[in-house]
């Protein structure tokens, strides 16, 4: 087995599902313009996309179990080729709105897919590295996504030669590099057989509430951080641009280094310090009256944040591992709904009081940190080294 060819293989269509909510959000303002419609009316485009996405993140807990992992992530990236052409071609807004929506699609079968391959094809000590690697390779299509998308500046280009050859090229990797793997039971057509081993599973439950909680602290430094610059701080778009470029390549170099740091300090303990970290610093950044103050922690939380999804991954993975898939799929899921909770809470706390209220989400991290401690085991560890 070639491992050189596997892991470039997983970690690019995690890289490319990510391009086209980079182009709404860095061409938002002309894809309203191009269908003469509000600005607001055009962001639902990530709306719709993120609610398609956890249905289909539901699905795909029952399809994992039936179906081979590489058949659905290939299945994935074929869709977002169609999503890409669509988004291309189509002459209205509403059209527009259901073929974004296949992007949702794809990232619900692209992401946990490309997890649960790792588990599938490397040993237990390789993975959390290579998890790492996958969730470093998505933070740098910020990285590298941006400076092209800014220089096409038209949305219909951007989707048809930039996502379309990358994701062209994805698939033909997948299809190449990595293995075919036969699903826990092909015989068999029990689709929620995984859901029942995860419901019966008191940590994997956890890992699964307590990633919400985690992922709802979180959007205050991913969602909310560049707006609470440009309007607190009144940094200019330049600066703006450095700031997220900044927090692109430390969430990358994050979540490689948690990767690599996961069998050193074992996935709980990580997933512990990284959430109970990331909830503090939230907490702080957005209420500090120094930019660079700000500034410096802002960036300790997006580190630290990665750390903690790297180990997270990595402890969610080994959970259930006959129903890898379920539970990848479950977690997205989990990720989906934080974020959606996470950002309408922020834009209430911002409409009745101000910014610092916002920080106070950071509170959900702690808790977490909390019930990853007391409720949650590594099954890759014996009784006697668990917490």
């Amino acid at each position: 087995m070639n491992t050189r060819l596997i892991i470039p293989s997983l970690i690019l269509p995690v890289l490319v599902i990510s391009l086209p909510q980079l182009i709404i959000g860095l061409l938002l303002i002309e894809i309203a313009f191009s269908f003469d419609t509000e600005v607001g009316v055009a962001g639902q485009l990530g709306t719709t996309a993120s609610i398609v996405s956890a249905i289909m993140a539901l699905l795909m807990g029952g399809l994992s179990v039936r179906y081979g992992h590489k058949s659905l992530l290939t299945t994935g990236l074929v869709i977002l080729c169609v999503a890409a052409i669509g988004c291309f071609l189509t002459p209205t807004f509403g059209l527009l709105l259901s073929v974004f929506a296949l992007t949702g699609i794809s990232m619900a079968m692209v992401q946990p897919m490309s997890q649960t391959l790792i588990g599938t094809l490397f040993s237990v000590e390789e993975r959390p590295k290579i998890i790492g690697y996958l969730w470093g390779g998505m933070a740098l299509s910020y990285v590298i996504g941006s400076p092209v998308i800014s220089v096409i500046e038209d949305w219909r280009l951007a989707f048809v030669i930039f996502v379309l050859p990358l994701t062209l090229f994805s698939l033909f990797l997948v299809i190449v590099g990595v293995p075919s793997t036969t699903p826990h039971n092909p015989s068999s057509r029990r689709y929620l057989q995984g859901f029942k081993e995860i419901a019966q599973n008191k940590s994997a439950i956890a890992c699964v509430v307590a990633n919400v909680l985690s992922v709802i602290a979180f959007r205050v430094i991913g969602f909310y951080g560049i707006p609470f610059y440009r309007q607190q701080f009144l940094v200019d778009k330049t600066l703006t641009s450095f700031i997220l470029s900044g927090i692109a390549l430390i969430y990358s170099a994050g979540s490689v280094i948690g990767g690599r740091l996961v069998n050193r300090f074992g996935r709980k303990k990580l997933t512990v310090i990284g959430a109970c970290l990331n909830g503090v610093l939230a907490i702080s950044f957005i209420n500090m009256p120094s930019l660079w103050t700000s500034l410096l922690l802002f960036y300790s939380a997006g580190f630290t944040g990665s750390m903690r999804n790297a180990a997270y991954n990595s402890l969610a993975l080994e959970q259930v591992p006959e129903y890898r898939g379920t539970m990848m799929s479950l977690s997205q899921l989990s990720a989906n709904f934080a974020q959606a909770i996470g950002t309408g809470l922020g834009g209430l706390l911002l409409v009745s009081f101000d910014y610092g209220y916002i920080g106070f989400l950071g509170i959900s991290a702690i808790i977490a940190s909390l019930i990853f401690h007391l409720f949650t085991i590594d099954p890759t560890k014996k009784k006697g080294e668990r917490l």
